[in-house]
Order: structure tokens, then sequence, then C-alpha cells
């Protein structure tokens, strides 16, 4: 019997002194990345797929809100104004499995090809945002961005690059999109199904939305600066700043 408590012992300790009990108890804290991959998601109208980025509020009755920003051309082809708000599960980067949820457009606007969905989810299912700064990032900033690369074959990708410049005007380009009167251009990696994707500065703030580009290392975001105003405009402030939201019933009415 006492061989068998001594056995015991030196396993405990042993499990203790890997880590094992300790992973347990006290979960490694989350890196900046680990951070900006919960607060992102995979958008699926059935037509389209592309990325998403989540925001907490809580309405009058203290109930919690999740929104959600992407780009306006991910869902303008959703007709009857609902789509799939996928979020990848990761354990040390490794996929393990995923949470579903329905979401509805609220507004969007093909002037700066923003959308803002409404998502249907549990208090605890995302990770919320921080907004950056709206003062413009500059030129050589080094940023990050996560991304759903070809949709969910490559979900939650993460990508590196600098701000490149500020305030372009793609349109002059031929063949390029009119819709975007604001944007900023970043060496940051993407492809199709990037599109709505947060960009973040090395601090885990977002930026901006990724729309479109015509390289993999030739971007565009609408900047935070673009958001702010859009925000204005439609009524929905509250999506960028504070913690509250509009009760359940004026949501329904958007």
């Amino acid at each position: 019997m006492k061989l068998h408590v001594v056995i015991l012992t030196h396993l405990l300790a042993a499990l203790v002194g890997l880590g094992v009990f300790e992973s347990v108890t006290h979960p490694k804290p989350l890196t900046t990345y680990e951070k900006a991959q919960r607060q992102t998601v995979l958008i699926d109208t059935g037509e389209t797929q592309g990325t998403g980025v989540m925001v907490r509020r809580t309405n009058r009755e203290g109930k919690v809100r999740w929104f959600c920003f992407t780009a306006r051309h991910v869902v303008e082809d959703d007709a009857d104004g609902w789509a799939k708000v996928r979020s990848f599960i990761r354990h040390d980067g490794k996929l393990v499995g995923e949470r579903v949820y329905k979401a509805r457009v609220l507004v969007q606007d093909s002037a700066v090809d923003v959308a803002l969905l409404f998502v249907e989810a549990e208090p605890t299912a995302f990770l919320s945002v921080e907004w950056a700064p709206l003062t413009p990032a500059k030129p050589g900033d080094k940023i990050f961005a996560i991304g759903n690369f070809l949709g969910e074959q490559f979900s939650d990708s993460l990508s590196v690059g600098v701000v490149s410049q500020t305030e372009v005007h793609p349109s002059r380009i031929r063949g390029w999109p009119e819709v975007w009167t604001v944007v900023d251009q970043i060496s940051c990696p993407a492809y199709p199904g990037s599109s709505g994707g947060p960009i973040f500065d090395m601090s885990g703030r977002v930026l901006g939305l990724c729309v479109g580009g015509i390289d993999p290392i030739l971007n565009v975001y609408v900047p935070v600066r673009a958001l702010d105003k859009w925000a204005d405009e439609h009524g929905v402030r509250w999506a960028l700043e504070g913690s509250r939201c509009p009760k359940d019933s004026v949501l329904e009415k958007f």
C-alpha cells in the first residue's frame, strides 16, 4: 500500500513538473494573434464566403448581443438578408471544431463596401475587437490580417505586412470597382475569402476591413476613419464605440 502511495506521489510530482495540471487550472494566456483569430469569423451566404470581425454589445435589458462587420460585396447577393457565421475552434493552432450561427444583415452600403450583421449567439461565443484610433496609420507601420483564404479551405489564415500608403484611389485603375471611396493600401497578403476581414495593428487593434486587391500583396482596406463616418450616416455609431446597443425591437426595424 505504501509503495502505491509513493508511486502516486512521484507521478503527481512529474505531472506538475510537466505543467499538465497547471495548463488545466491556469490556461496559457492567448497571444495577440490567437485573440485576433477568436475575433474573426467566416461569413457563408451559400453563394459566397468571406470574413468578418465581431463586436460585443449589451442592450438596455442587460442582454449581450453580437454584431459582425464585413464587406458589403460578401453579402450583397444574399436575397433574404440572412447568412451563416462560422467560428472555428483551435487548440495550439490546430482546427478541432467549429460553431455555426445565424446572422441577419442590418445595414449595407455599396459606396463604402461595408455591411453590419446581427448575429444570434451566446454571450461567450466570440471575443470582441478593439478599434484603432481614427488617426491614419503611417506608411511602414507593421500590420497583420486574419482572413479565410479561399473560404473555409484555409480558414483563419494569418498574414503580415506593412501599410504601403494611405488615401489611395484605385478607381483610376482600368477595371477596378468604383465603390471604394476611401481606402488605404497594404502589402499584407490576401486571397479570395479574405474580403471583410480585419486588418490589425501590432497591438491587436482593428485598423479597418480588407475589401479587395489586384495582387496577393497589393490590397486595400476601408480604414476606421471611413467606418466612423459610415456609422454616423447609418445610425449605428454604437457598433464602433461604447458598450451599449439598441434594444431588440429597435434592431428589428433595420
